[in-house]
């Protein structure tokens, strides 16, 4: 409801409070805290571009992308990761957004992947300060190391002029650049950002924001949220409103001891209560994800989902297959380069209907292997885990292996690559921890017990069939 002329705060002259029916010029909601930046995005990320369909994957010019009021990274993200593997067309992409909070946290997330070569440790950099509300010291260090100087350097030539000053810096990275203009009190908010206020502890700092993300004047508010939730979501939700870091179910917070400085510049927590990760993604495609993180730990998933994302699975077989691939020599140079690939995460697209198709079995057959003793009813029997644990060595994983190559758009890794395929495995074998014996036969037991005392579990799999053309 709007308000009138009388009302002040959005309370109306003479009213009993916010949402009383009875006032009828009062505002039903109000926000909550005096501060309401909004630093993560409220709905779902999207490929704007989507080049197949618009444009055409043989579009040879620049594409340029302007995203005005653009918000946080995530809608870049998605476009990017969503262009064909070996996509080497120009592109540019141009970002804006009046809160300086959002663009100083856009501009750290890029700089520190142009910076840090570890695909694994820029991701985790990455999703933590965006997230997470207090991060690792390891993260901030990258932070000051990465990120920190190419600001100051820019901070200290400028400080003598005038106020108010568009100044701009461009950034060569390979390729790549990242250009960024800003008035001169913007720079100095930009490098503020990457460093903790004095006298700010993880421990005031979680104080700050449950303020705001766990006020007791806000508990209706928060359990009519969660009544409409899920409820095997609803404690997820509850921890990370607590908690704030983006992590597991279940993981420990104890290393995350260092306050995000991308969030407390001021002495409030930045956003509103309500304000959640998960708002900015596609939740359905979130629930999707097989492992990674137990089934109602939607958390946990995010983070699980954006780091597949971000790093396109750990690279991705296509653009693995792409960038490798040119580095192959070629067959008349060496008829004997190849590309090989191993694959460890098949188990992440077993299902539970899966699971209950293959289990009994499983547990069979594993039984065959190793006779376990007298098993009792109760469900910590030792013999029990230890079986639960087993019945997967004996899985046969081709089916779900053809599954996964479905998943990885095996069939479209030629043609992006530039790659060829030739008579396979003849350098590594397929499954090398895959059982060989069959139950019964000599050292067959001798064998499952040393690969169930192993890290393996035999669905570690090979592929050697791509040479370059």
């Amino acid at each position: 409801m709007t308000g009138s002329d009388e009302q002040e705060g959005g309370i109306c002259a003479g009213c009993q409070g916010p949402g009383h029916l009875q006032c009828k010029n009062c505002l039903l909601v109000l926000p909550f805290g005096t501060v309401q930046k909004f630093l993560w995005g409220s709905v779902p990320a999207l490929d704007v571009l989507k080049l197949k369909v618009n444009e055409g994957l043989a579009y040879e010019k620049e594409l340029k992308l302007l995203f005005a009021a653009s918000g946080d990274l995530r809608n870049v993200v998605r476009i990017i990761t969503a262009l064909p593997a070996g996509y080497d067309k120009p592109l540019s992409i141009t970002m804006n957004d009046r809160e300086t909070t959002v663009v100083a946290r856009n501009v750290i997330l890029l700089l520190l992947c142009m910076t840090v070569s570890d695909t694994f440790e820029a991701v985790d950099c990455m999703l933590h300060l965006w997230y997470s509300a207090t991060v690792k010291q390891a993260h901030l260090d990258i932070l000051h190391t990465r990120v920190r100087g190419l600001l100051q350097d820019i901070c200290d030539k400028i400080r003598s002029k005038k106020a108010g000053a568009v100044l701009g810096k461009t950034w060569h990275f390979g390729e790549r650049t990242v250009r960024l203009v800003l008035t001169k009190e913007q720079w100095l908010s930009v490098l503020a950002h990457c460093d903790v206020p004095d006298g700010l502890s993880a421990h005031k700092a979680r104080e700050i924001r449950c303020a705001i993300t766990m006020a007791p004047s806000r508990r209706d508010f928060r359990e009519r949220h969660f009544f409409a939730m899920p409820p095997q979501h609803r404690l997820s939700s509850y921890r990370f409103r607590e908690d704030g870091n983006l992590i597991q179910f279940g993981q420990s917070t104890e290393p995350f001891d260092v306050p995000n400085s991308t969030f407390f510049q001021i002495s409030e927590w930045p956003m509103k209560d309500a304000a959640d990760p998960l708002d900015g993604w596609s939740l359905s495609e979130v629930l999707k994800l097989q492992g990674g993180a137990a089934k109602n730990d939607i958390y946990g998933k995010l983070h699980h989902y954006l780091a597949n994302i971000s790093d396109a699975g750990y690279l991705g077989m296509e653009k693995t297959a792409y960038h490798l691939g040119r580095l192959l020599q070629h067959q008349t140079e060496n008829p004997h380069a190849t590309l090989i690939a191993l694959f460890l995460n098949i188990e992440e697209i077993v299902t539970v209907a899966d699971q209950e198709q293959f289990m009994e079995k499983e547990l069979g057959l594993a039984l065959k292997y190793s006779p376990f003793k007298a098993i009792t009813k109760s469900p910590y029997d030792a013999d029990l885990l230890k079986l639960k644990s087993a019945h997967a060595l004996v899985r046969n994983y081709d089916l779900l292996f053809k599954r996964y190559m479905e998943r990885l758009h095996f069939k479209d890794i030629v043609e992006v690559s530039g790659l060829a395929r030739k008579e396979p495995h003849m350098i590594v074998e397929k499954w090398p921890m895959r059982l060989k014996l069959r139950a019964g036969q000599p050292g067959a037991k001798e064998e499952f017990d040393l690969l169930l005392g192993s890290g393996q579990t035999g669905c570690e799999r090979y592929v050697d069939e791509w040479v370059r053309k």
